[in-house]
């Protein structure tokens, strides 16, 4: 067992390179400092989100907490302009479609906003009965 463990963390620590070097590519002048606390964005809310629905009463359906962590993934992926930097740097879309389409919303804002995402789809699962299969 201890040969495996060294083996999957050696594996994965070359895994996290490779990233990190695709990753310094696809970056542009993108600030490492910003991207690296930016990334934050994208889980905290969520975990905040889990971490109240576990301390209240209610107990929520797993695929409604799964719902909300994805949406609000998608929510900071809309809202954070790292999706629009990256796709600009191939030369998928033009300045003026990101003038238009990216939403005028503070990033800071995504704490709050995915956080109430990820407990109100956990407590809109609270109101749907677990569906007995019939045989």
């Amino acid at each position: 067992m201890i040969f495996e463990s060294k083996a999957l963390v050696l594996i994965w620590a070359i895994i996290l390179c490779l990233s990190a070097l695709g990753l310094n590519h696809l970056r542009g002048n993108i600030n490492m400092v910003d991207l690296a606390f930016g990334i934050l964005t994208y889980t905290y809310g969520s975990m905040l989100g889990i971490f109240l629905l576990a301390l209240s009463p209610f107990r929520p359906r797993f695929s409604g907490i799964l719902c909300g962590v994805l949406l609000s993934i998608l929510c900071a992926l809309i809202i954070r302009p790292d999706l629009y930097k990256i796709l600009l740097n191939f030369q998928l879309i033009t300045p003026d479609f990101v003038a238009t389409w990216q939403p005028q919303l503070n990033p800071v804002w995504l704490y709050p906003l995915t956080t109430l995402l990820t407990f109100g789809c956990g407590l809109l699962s609270c109101l749907f009965p677990d569906q007995k299969i019939k045989k």
